[in-house]
């Protein structure tokens, strides 16, 4: 009999129970067994147990979702940074340089006018999630933006080093990964990290502790040397000359057209950086991700 009863009926029944009625007297009042209408108030009772159940687990499972996506926002916001000053740039056999880590992701040189900047966050499920839920919001722009920006940066950064080089071999010199024992004039791999590093630092702002033309000291030996007894940088048969031909390549670095294009796109790079980390930040601080993906949906929100 029960189980032709609505559960709207059972539900109905519970609510006078609980405002005081015994179960006789609703039996009585709509003319029920008193069994039925306790077995009704039972039933009615744990469907709604059931369903307040339900309710805490979509609710928790809803927290959770929004976690998960303040989460990667978290992980957005951690890789707008800028690079480090003294980002290494490590030229593999193949003429392209070695893989760049940076703050949450990883910069690859995969042709000789292309790097690619590889996200770490963009790899999670709830990258995909995120974007469903701010489908039009600008953080996308300036997501992109800064993307382009970083790797017009370090493009700068890399064809400023391509540059140190042939400005020494303009001079003169060979370049020489190692050691050799040709007679030509040659300078090392140490020299053009060197002469990278310390215009780098000039061109950024970077104090320097020392003046490095004070500190080429030509040999005898045919060896130029970073501080007396220091470390090889060149091998030349006139090694006072050379010495003058390297100092004229170090201080002209910071003023060259493409010593320029490393400040300026560092100078654009750091605006739109600070620009994107805020909005993104914004978005954090609301303390809840709006909109909607497919995962609310499937819990009814």
């Amino acid at each position: 009999m029960s189980r032709k009863i609505s559960i709207k009926d059972k539900r109905e029944w519970l609510a006078m129970y609980e405002q005081g009625k015994t179960e006789v007297q609703i039996a009585r009042a709509l003319k029920r067994d008193p069994r039925t209408v306790a077995k009704g108030i039972e039933e009615a009772f744990k469907d709604r147990r059931l369903s307040r159940v339900e309710e805490d687990m979509i609710r928790t499972a809803f927290s959770e979702h929004q976690q998960q996506l303040k989460s990667v926002l978290k992980d957005i916001a951690s890789t707008l940074v800028m690079p480090p000053y003294n980002l290494e740039l490590r030229e593999e056999k193949n003429g392209l340089v070695a893989p760049m880590p940076l703050s949450g992701g990883l910069v690859k040189h995969i042709s000789e006018e292309q790097f690619v900047l590889e996200i770490s966050a963009e790899q999670k499920l709830e990258w995909g999630l995120l974007q469903e839920h701010l489908k039009q919001d600008k953080v996308w722009d300036y997501l992109k933006r800064w993307r382009m920006t970083l790797l017009d940066h370090i493009m700068a950064r890399w064809q400023f080093k391509l540059f140190i080089r042939q400005s020494l071999e303009k001079k003169g010199m060979v370049y020489r990964g190692k050691h050799g024992d040709t007679e030509s004039d040659y300078f090392l791999l140490i020299l053009w990290d060197l002469l990278f590093e310390v215009a780098m630092n000039r061109i950024l702002g970077i104090q320097q502790g020392t003046d490095l033309e004070k500190n080429f000291v030509p040999g005898e030996d045919k060896w130029i040397r970073h501080r007396p007894g220091g470390t090889e940088l060149a091998f030349c048969d006139n090694t006072l000359e050379y010495t003058d031909r390297i100092i004229s390549v170090s201080t002209s670095l910071p003023n060259t057209p493409e010593g320029n294009k490393v400040k300026e796109s560092h100078e654009e790079l750091a605006q739109i950086t600070n620009a994107a980390k805020r909005e993104v930040d914004e978005i954090v601080l609301l303390n809840m991700v709006t909109g909607r993906c497919r995962v609310c949906r499937r819990l009814g929100q």
